[in-house]
């Protein structure tokens, strides 16, 4: 684990008390995917979910992607 989370304890990689806030789709229940770019406890992309559902839309899924360098071959 690396960057500003390595530092916070799980409680608080899991989230705080801030509600997260969608908007309000243009057709309801529009399908929507969401992506977060890492996950440690998924609390984020919970909090996310839930909040885009309750705006209105139709979560069908979730996706985490993330870029890291490979290993150094130490065998070169």
């Amino acid at each position: 684990m690396s960057g500003a989370q390595k530092s916070k304890s799980g409680s608080a990689r899991r989230g705080g008390d801030s509600p997260l806030i969608a908007e309000i789709p243009a057709e309801l229940r529009q399908p929507i995917l969401l992506i977060d770019d890492v996950t440690t406890t998924g609390a984020t992309l919970r909090k996310a979910a839930i909040a885009c559902f309750d705006a209105g839309y139709d979560v069908v899924g979730a996706v985490v992607l993330a870029y890291t360098k490979p290993p150094i071959d130490d065998e070169d």
